[in-house]
Order: structure tokens, then C-alpha cells, then sequence
């Protein structure tokens, strides 16, 4: 016959539980502040009250610069939070990329979800497992929007390492 804890010993469990709950939603920081330059579709710079801080869109990766679609990425991307309020919720922070974020417009959209909806982004699944992201990027791909509409869009990490099918 099975055993159960004694009551003390699961309301103990419960409760540690319910703490550290509660203290890793504590933990998770989000950033306010007002967006004061567009670097590329998936980067730009936040000036928060503590200082400006390089914020690049988490879970995804827009065309370079030198790509089809990259100059349209930035415009997307200037056309909704350039010299506007937004609310960046902090992934994780290196030394190399600056800070990767879900980054929120005024009107409460995700500006990383709003990318991929319109065919300028593809999802980062390399480093990102939010398979939401996956399915905006499998329905821009099927309604050939954006980069979509081409024959064989290069994604940017390849483009990045030099693997495509001509010369630059």
C-alpha cells in the first residue's frame, strides 16, 4: 500500500514551491524607456532613465542590411517604435549582442511576433524553442509575405557565414 507525506511535510513542499515561484517572476526585469535609433529590424537602442541600452529582438533574425528585405525590416521596425514608448522584457544580457528582449509597442503588440506575421523575420530556433514563433513564420512562408516572396530567401546566420549560392 502506497505512503503519503505527512501533512506538515506537504504543506512544507507546497509553500517552498509557491516561494520560488513568486521569486523568479520577481527576478524577471522589463525595461521601459523611449527607442532613439533603429540599427537593423531586429536591433536598436532604448534610452531608459538608467541610461541607453542596445536591445535585440529575442527568438528572431532579420535580414542583414545587405540583403533583400533587410532595408525594409529597419522601416517595419522604425515605423513602429522609433522615438516611441516601449516595454522590453528582458530574455538574457551578453557582453557581444547587448541584451535580448520581447520588446511591446504602445498598442501592447509584440514587435518580435509583428515581424514574423509580415514576412520580414525568420524564427531564430537556433536559440529560441518558442515554437509560436515557428507557427507565424510557417504561415508568412504559405501566404508568400515579405522575404516569402522570393525564390530562395537567404536567412541572415547563413548569409552572416558566407553560405549562399553566388557571389557577393
Amino acid at each position: 500500500m502506497a505512503r503519503f507525506p505527512h501533512p506538515r511535510f506537504t504543506l512544507l513542499l507546497l509553500l517552498s514551491m509557491h516561494f520560488c515561484l513568486l521569486h523568479s517572476q520577481a527576478w524577471a526585469e522589463t525595461l521601459n524607456g523611449t527607442v532613439i535609433s533603429i540599427a537593423s529590424g531586429d536591433t536598436f537602442i532604448l534610452k531608459t532613465s538608467a541610461g541607453e541600452e542596445k536591445i535585440r529582438l529575442e527568438g528572431i533574425d532579420c535580414p542583414e542590411m545587405e540583403q533583400p528585405f533587410g532595408d525594409k525590416a529597419k522601416q517595419f521596425t522604425a515605423s513602429k517604435i522609433l522615438n516611441k514608448q516601449v516595454e522590453a522584457e528582458i530574455i538574457s544580457r551578453d557582453n557581444y549582442n547587448g541584451t535580448w528582449a520581447v520588446v511591446y509597442t504602445s498598442d501592447g503588440k509584440s514587435l518580435n511576433q509583428e515581424l514574423l506575421k509580415v514576412g520580414l523575420a525568420w524564427w531564430y530556433h537556433k536559440y529560441s524553442d518558442d515554437q509560436s514563433l515557428g507557427e507565424l513564420e510557417t504561415k508568412a512562408r504559405l501566404k508568400h509575405r515579405g522575404l516569402w516572396n522570393q525564390i530562395a530567401p537567404i536567412a541572415p546566420w547563413d548569409f552572416r557565414r558566407g553560405v549562399w549560392g553566388g557571389t557577393r
